[in-house]
């Protein structure tokens, strides 16, 4: 268990139980479990990984107009292998926000892990203009597109920047 992921966890359960309506709390609370599933920081990592399903499915349930309640959802969905299903609530979730960076950079993750390494760099494309300080991981994603796509001088730019900033 990361100590981070523990006290973001805690973070959001006093959010919850200052607002038991507060569906983006319960969105980051799905998101530490999936964290325990991806990071295998729990021996129960299927049960994280059901358990991040229902948190999110929660919080779609209390709000369905924030888009971050079904960037989790697609999260979720994405960690289950679940591509078409992800992407579906990801649609959703841009169709609310079309300036969603984030949800711009998952679906074109989803894209390159589902054979479509093309498709990926103009969605990372846009959600690099749409978040000009994006992370590393923004970069990890597309130094992997272009890999895939066999473009190494793209890939290896990319990924020495998501080094860099991460």
């Amino acid at each position: 268990q990361d100590s981070g992921n523990e006290a973001a966890r805690q973070m959001f359960r006093r959010a919850i139980e200052l607002d038991a309506t507060f569906a983006r709390a319960y969105s980051g609370l799905a998101l530490t479990y999936a964290a325990d599933h991806r990071n295998r920081w729990t021996p129960d990592s299927a049960g994280a990984l059901e358990r991040a399903f229902e948190l999110a499915r929660t919080a779609n349930e209390i709000d369905p107009d924030v888009p971050e309640t079904y960037w989790a959802l697609a999260y979720v969905h994405t960690q289950r292998r679940e591509h078409e299903q992800a992407l579906k609530y990801l649609e959703r979730s841009l169709s609310l926000y079309p300036s969603f960076a984030d949800g711009y950079a998952l679906m074109a993750s989803i894209k390159t892990f589902a054979g479509q390494p093309a498709a990926t760099i103009p969605l990372m494309r846009t959600a690099m203009r749409l978040n000009p300080r994006s992370g590393y991981l923004y970069f990890l994603v597309l130094g992997r597109a272009y890999f895939f796509l066999g473009d190494l001088e793209q890939a290896r730019i990319n990924l020495e920047e998501a080094l860099k900033r991460n």
